[in-house]
């Protein structure tokens, strides 16, 4: 059972990868629904296309991680809007807070933010997760929805390390487009998004328990 005083509604979503027709989509969901919080798992690209984001989603409190395609000139931006949580801890509401570690592994297309193991470990340390921690990652932890194809594993073995030790809430992910879903690990529930850029996202009602509804918009 979960300890809240009241439900807290979440719209997560990932790998936008520039789409321009899911932000139309977006500011139509966003017209009927209301949420108490958005996070997005990186893979933005495009400073443009952030300040676009961005705008839509004015007047909602929103914290993103950096994905491997995003420059750095994306993640200056989204620092000075104040919604980069790489590396850090912030209050998601009066019960809970939420964490961040961005980027991705190195693979072999070089790609503009990728992280060694023990670059995301010195972000998820300065973090700060505990179990009031919800945690917010572009990679999915090793073993976890992280297969692009069979018996080919893209993880982070720090994230999961930290997981099983830390044992936070929620793991919310994105980055392998192949994979979508929920799963225990250990004590936390990992919740893997499909690309956005397909028009998919993931609705999370917390209030006695965690309720995962994975849509199209």
């Amino acid at each position: 059972m979960i300890d809240r005083s009241d439900l807290m509604k979440i719209l997560a979503f990932s790998d936008m990868h520039g789409e321009d027709e899911f932000l139309d989509h977006l500011r139509m969901h966003l017209a009927i629904n209301k949420y108490d919080a958005i996070l997005i798992a990186g893979d933005i690209e495009g400073s443009e296309y952030t300040e676009e984001l961005l705008s839509i989603l004015s007047g909602i409190k929103v914290f993103i991680v950096s994905g491997n395609m995003d420059s750095k000139r994306v993640i200056e931006l989204l620092d000075k809007k104040g919604v980069l949580i790489d590396g850090r801890k912030q209050r998601l509401d009066d019960d809970w807070y939420i964490a961040g570690a961005g980027g991705s592994l190195p693979g072999p297309f070089h790609t503009p933010n990728e992280r060694t193991e023990t670059e995301i470990k010195i972000q998820l340390e300065k973090a700060d997760i505990d179990e009031y921690t919800i945690l917010l990652t572009h990679t999915p932890p090793y073993g976890i929805f992280d297969e692009p194809m069979p018996d080919v594993h893209i993880g982070s073995r720090s994230i999961r390390e930290f997981i099983l030790n830390k044992k936070p809430i929620l793991n919310i992910c994105g980055h392998v487009h192949e994979q979508q879903g929920q799963k225990m690990l250990g004590e936390t529930l990992i919740v893997k998004l499909a690309p956005a850029k397909n028009m998919m996202v993931c609705i999370i009602d917390i209030d006695k328990s965690i309720n995962v509804t994975f849509r199209s918009i």
